[in-house]
């Protein structure tokens, strides 16, 4: 089961890579495209596939902008409900000419039946061999204003890494809100092999009620990672959503033309 479902994320990462080569290739020199899958399976989680179970996740960077389209997947099955959570979201460094890079965004989020949801989720599991997911979706889809803004300053900066303070907030009005502090580090290991890793404290609250029980408002996120070959992404990540749950995710990244080797994290 546990080698099939790697499998199974790895070709889907790869398949999802080759058809977004057409996107890319219409995009300005110096842009970066970023596709991901993130799933709860293998983590090491208490719960059987429940909360925040996968995402998937396409983020484009051109002229300094990146825009982000994301869907979450959330079921709590002891309640026998579920609801899809689909982010499309726009960010901009802003020039402060100071040690501080201010990074705002502006978006929305829908909650309710998501883009690929429920029939996606279960496509996923049989092809696995894992139990499909039955349902009922909460009773309203609601569209909610998101803002938020990350602010980083540079800690330590050598030949071959870097490490940063990093504070975010974020508030989606009417579904929830976060804010979070911590570092992030970066090492270039190789030529090919890029390590990072995050360490903080996030605080979180909603008003969605299914989601309210499951939320920690107050508790460690961590998370480590690599990048094989400039490409190939693979994350594991603790608490990222609020729900003190651990997620693996694998990506496929692709510079176009001149631009910074590294995105934003």
């Amino acid at each position: 089961m546990a080698r099939s479902t790697w499998l199974a994320l790895f070709l889907s990462v790869m398949a999802l890579g080759a058809w977004s080569l057409p996107l890319a290739a219409a995009t300005e020199s110096g842009s970066k495209l970023l596709l991901t899958t993130g799933n709860d399976l293998l983590a090491g989680n208490p719960f059987d596939d429940d909360l925040y179970t996968a995402s998937l996740a396409l983020q484009i960077e051109k002229r300094g902008i990146t825009y982000s389209l994301e869907e979450r997947m959330f079921t709590d099955k002891e309640a026998g409900r579920r609801f899809d959570e689909t982010w499309l979201v726009v960010s901009s460094e802003l020039p402060l000419g100071s040690r501080w890079r201010l990074r705002p965004r502006l978006g929305a989020v829908h909650v309710g039946r998501g883009l690929i949801g429920e029939s996606g989720q279960n496509s996923i599991h049989r092809l696995i061999g894992g139990d499909e997911v039955d349902l009922r979706y909460v009773d309203q889809d609601r569209l909610h204003g998101v803002i938020g803004v990350q602010a980083v300053r540079p800690l330590r900066a050598g030949w071959r890494g870097t490490v940063d303070l990093v504070v975010d907030a974020q508030q989606a009005v009417g579904f929830g809100r976060h804010a979070q502090v911590g570092v992030r580090g970066h090492l270039q290991l190789t030529r090919l092999i890029e390590l990072h890793w995050d360490a903080g404290y996030r605080w979180s609250s909603t008003r969605q009620p299914l989601l309210r029980s499951h939320l920690r408002d107050g508790n460690p996120t961590l998370g480590a990672g690599v990048v094989v070959l400039d490409r190939y992404v693979f994350d594991w990540t603790y608490n990222r959503y609020g729900t003190g749950t651990r997620h693996l995710t694998l990506g496929y990244r692709l510079p176009i033309g001149g631009g910074e080797r590294r995105s934003n994290r």
